[in-house]
Order: C-alpha cells, then sequence, then structure tokens
C-alpha cells in the first residue's frame, strides 16, 4: 500500500512540475526581439531592442476586424503576438505612424494583414502579365516593406517568405530587419 501511494505521489510531483514548466513557456510575460528599420538596406530610424508585452492590446491586432480576427484562416494566430505585432510596436515606439491592410484573397499564398506605410514611406505597386513563350507571367513590381527574421538560433527567414507577417508567430530573441525597398516578382499565372 505504501509502494502504491509514494508512487502516486511522486507520479504526481512529476505531473505538476511538468504543467509548471510547460506555463512558463506559454504564459511569458514579455518576449525580447530587435527592429531594425531600413532602406535599400541603409539604416533609417535608431531602434532599440523591444520587450514586447504578451496579452497587451498588441494581440488584440487592431489591424483585423473583428470578423478578421475570428477568421483562423485569416489570423491562425488568433491571439498570439506576430511578428508584424512588434513591427508596429516598434514604429509606435519611434513615433512614426504606419498604415495597414488586409488581403483577404491573395493572388498567390494565405489571406493575412500587412504593412503599406511606416512614417513617410509608403507602398506602391504595379501589376501586369505577359505572355512568354506560351506561358503566362504575372509581374509585381514597385516599392514596399519586406521583412527578413533571424530566429534566437540563427535560422534565417527570408525576406521572399510568401507568408504575410501577421500569420508568423513571433518569438523570443528574433531579430527583425524591416526594409523599404524596390522590387518585381514574377511568378506564372
Amino acid at each position: 500500500m505504501k509502494k502504491v501511494l509514494n508512487k502516486k505521489v511522486i507520479s504526481l510531483a512529476l505531473v505538476l512540475m511538468i504543467i509548471i514548466s510547460m506555463s512558463n513557456m506559454v504564459f511569458a510575460t514579455t518576449l525580447d526581439v530587435t527592429v531594425q528599420f531600413k532602406q535599400e538596406g541603409n539604416n533609417i530610424w535608431t531602434t532599440s531592442p523591444i520587450s514586447t508585452p504578451m496579452g497587451s492590446t498588441m494581440s488584440s491586432k487592431p489591424y483585423f476586424t473583428s470578423a478578421q480576427y475570428s477568421s483562423t484562416t485569416i489570423n491562425p494566430l488568433g491571439s498570439q503576438t506576430s511578428i508584424m505585432d512588434a513591427i508596429l510596436e516598434a514604429a509606435d515606439n519611434l513615433g512614426k505612424p504606419t498604415v495597414t491592410g488586409v488581403d483577404i484573397s491573395p493572388a498567390y499564398g494565405n489571406p493575412g494583414a500587412y504593412i503599406s506605410k511606416v512614417g513617410n514611406l509608403d507602398t506602391w505597386n504595379q501589376y501586369w502579365e505577359e505572355t512568354v513563350n506560351g506561358a503566362v507571367m504575372c509581374h509585381s513590381a514597385g516599392e514596399g516593406w519586406t521583412a527578413t527574421i533571424t530566429k534566437a538560433d540563427n535560422t534565417v527567414i527570408p525576406e521572399m517568405s510568401m507568408e504575410y507577417l501577421s500569420r508568423m508567430q513571433l518569438e523570443d530573441g528574433m531579430k527583425i530587419v524591416f526594409n523599404y525597398s524596390y522590387y518585381h516578382y514574377t511568378w506564372p499565372k
């Protein structure tokens, strides 16, 4: 009887330790990230590392309507903080106004939110199609914002990632370079 009771006590203690350690990861109060703003690869605004509070107004994602916020197709992260949230927080800390939008039906990839303007740097875009050797090619060219993200383990998510930043979960220790530059993307129709 004593052995069974001891095993139950030890099992209960192990379960509690696991729950506590998991809750510390899930309910961390802040994420420390670095956001750097650049134009054509050159630093434009001085930023410091920011601590992004979890559960703050950032995770309410004001760029979404309530229906978009509730949609797991448009907002798969729910209330979890996204990379976009950290960029908006950094811009706000610098006093740079931002303009955001939501792409419900993208030409490629999944729906999500985007940042079209930070400070006086506004996105512009031209779209056209051309036939090359019988294949229709789509082009999108202009100036806009792209992000290169380096995770804490030095894994790099390149700026050519076709995922909206509102769909990408922010992780502790990330370094985000948000660069305003000319772009030209081409893809088959």
